[in-house]
């Protein structure tokens, strides 16, 4: 749950790499890297909505396949999350653009 709320908080490369330190912290406690992926995923998708949402599961799937044709679930954990973060950046960044496009004066 951190992670997400990290993930959604700010999309930095700084953000990144604590979000990195965290998720190689769980894989240390010995952490299957498919249930990271799954509960993240889960735990994203929360904050989106339904394109996003259809976009974040795809993402997901893609690097767990990934995952499973290497050997580093590091590497396809940290993909995964700053596609997210390049997601949801551009999500809120459309969501912005269109309020300001929005005319309060017609009724």
């Amino acid at each position: 749950a951190v992670v997400s709320t990290q993930s959604t908080g700010e999309q930095r490369p700084k953000r990144l790499l604590e979000i990195r330190s965290r998720v190689y912290e769980l894989l240390a406690h010995c952490i299957p890297p498919e249930m990271i992926f799954r509960t993240l995923a889960d735990e994203l998708v929360k904050h989106c909505d339904g394109n996003l949402q259809r976009k974040v599961i795809q993402a997901a799937a893609s690097y767990e396949h990934k995952l499973q044709l290497g050997s580093r679930p590091i590497y396809y954990l940290e993909a995964f999350v700053a596609r997210f973060m390049a997601m949801y950046k551009g999500f809120i960044q459309d969501a912005i653009m269109d309020f300001d496009d929005f005319d309060f004066d017609e009724s």
